[in-house]
């Protein structure tokens, strides 16, 4: 009975309590425990910052504190990755780019600057991308691409990984080349666009103030030059100098430079080679072995060299690239770009401005030439069939002869990148998307020159309602995104993007 009348006495003075506190007593408790939650969460959010920091200051240091190849090292994982691209198993590159990562450390150049360790360079002064664009590895070049392997390294010869590929006759890996190159140029040209606008805005990047990259003569360094633009160089020596590594040196004659330390040194390995002949029974031709294979093509270009091995359809290629692809090729990247930002409106605006592009081009109609006439637009769709296929995973680029079946071509690769992206991103497609794309379509595979497109959409259930006395251009939008868009974005769709 006592506790009971002890619990009852306890109620009433916390009962009485509360009711003595007021309306703006419990206010001002309220407030002044949100401000104490509020500045705990900034001071967590300041130690966490505090500690990723750290984390990168220590991985940072980690990774400059491991050892660095040595030239022999880096020589014989050199020529173990060229070994593996010459094997033509997938499995032997994949090995050794694990190796690659194991060792950090990277290696040191002729120049004395640091590199990657998977752009390891081996007598011949390849790197992987250029070899395995001279033996047409085309699994090996799409993966040595996507960690960032450097393409215009030049190796002993003087040719790049894109000229390799066009000496040796592989479409695939050109193609492959010229994609990724169009890729990195639009992804410079975006990032200078962004950082101008940031620098006008007055607007911090990464912390720092805005400026312009300077080049190594402290020059301003903010073009890009592209792959296809690069011309052979002079071979280089063929002399290895006491480091193990390579003569960086322009060669004079007979496959080595000027200095007399290399020409000794290039009498001794002719006489060795001659040697090793002699004694399995083979003759060796020393003017052979001295003189570069592919001097006739030193100061050209990509195009001066695709028309000199007689490869017409990379010459269409790179021609094309002048006047419309590499356009309506960066118009879609952006319309992807647009996609991963979740703006449904500047994907509708980015995929209305590829379909300028394409009209505006169409009009340009077909020119006399001295042959007779020709059409560029069939050259245009032919370099952007390419890049497009490459995008896809399928660089083989087909010899394809008239506009009509090439322009269904392209729009066939077009919504096969964009439906691969719309599965990803089903929220950011809308109905004014789908009225863009669908102009888009009709007007790559028109064969009249230029679509009408009044009478297109009075024909397509995407402007027109079933109800005449409506607005003709404004319909029902619930039903047209319930028809139109809801399907397409739903299953049923293959691995291209079409409907099984």
């Amino acid at each position: 009975m006592a506790d009971a009348l002890n619990l009852h006495d306890a109620a009433s003075i916390n009962h009485t309590t509360n009711r003595r506190e007021t309306k703006e007593e419990r206010k001002a408790r309220v407030l002044a425990a949100r401000e104490i939650r509020k500045a705990e969460q900034k001071e967590m959010k300041q130690l966490e910052l505090a500690a990723r920091k750290k984390k990168l200051l220590l991985d940072k240091q980690s990774e400059y504190e491991d050892r660095a190849l040595t030239n022999e090292e880096t020589v014989n994982l050199a020529e173990r990755g060229h070994t593996a691209i010459t094997s033509g198993v997938m499995q032997n590159v994949d090995l050794w780019y694990a190796e690659t990562q194991v060792r950090k450390g990277g290696f040191h150049d002729t120049q004395g600057k640091r590199q990657r360790t998977f752009d390891v360079l081996g007598y011949n002064q390849r790197n992987i991308v250029s070899e395995a664009a001279a033996q047409g590895h085309v699994p090996a070049l799409r993966m040595m691409l996507q960690v960032g392997a450097a393409t215009g390294k030049s190796d002993a010869s003087g040719l790049t990984a894109l000229q390799l590929a066009l000496v040796h006759g592989h479409l695939d890996c050109a193609c492959l080349l010229i994609m990724h190159d169009n890729w990195k140029e639009w992804k410079h040209n975006h990032q200078m666009k962004k950082n101008k606008k940031n620098k006008k805005n007055g607007l911090m990047v990464e912390g720092k103030e805005q400026v312009r990259e300077k080049g190594p003569d402290d020059t301003d360094h903010t073009s890009y030059q592209r792959a296809t633009d690069l011309k052979v160089t002079l071979p280089q020596c063929k002399a290895v100098l006491e480091n193990l590594l390579r003569c960086p040196d322009d060669v004079v004659e007979n496959g080595f430079c000027a200095k007399q330390s290399c020409k000794m040194q290039g009498f001794e390995m002719v006489k060795a080679k001659m040697n090793a002949a002699k004694l399995k029974g083979e003759n060796f031709d020393a003017y052979k072995w001295n003189k570069n294979p592919h001097e006739p093509l030193i100061d050209n270009k990509c195009i001066a060299v695709a028309r000199t091995e007689k490869m017409h359809h990379v010459v269409l290629v790179l021609d094309g690239l002048v006047r419309f692809s590499r356009r309506a090729f960066h118009g879609l990247l952006d319309v992807l770009q647009h996609f991963n930002s979740k703006s449904v409106k500047h994907v509708a605006k980015a995929l209305g401005k590829v379909t300028t592009i394409i009209v505006k081009r169409k009009r340009v109609g077909v020119q006399p030439t001295k042959k007779g006439v020709r059409n560029p637009y069939h050259n245009d769709l032919l370099a952007l069939h390419g890049l497009l296929a490459s995008y896809l995973n399928t660089p083989q680029t087909p010899h394809i002869y008239g506009t009509v079946s090439m322009g269904a071509h392209v729009a066939q690769l077009m919504g096969s990148m964009l439906h691969q992206t719309k599965r990803e991103h089903p929220t950011v497609w809308s109905l004014e998307c789908e009225r863009e794309y669908e102009l888009l379509m009709t007007t790559v595979s028109d064969d009249t020159g230029c679509v009408n497109q009044d009478s297109f959409k009075q024909g397509s259930g995407l402007w027109t309602n079933e109800d005449e006395r409506s607005n003709p251009w404004i319909t029902d939008m619930k039903r047209i995104e319930r028809e139109h868009i809801k399907p397409k974005i739903g299953k049923g769709w293959d691995a291209n993007g079409y409907v099984g």
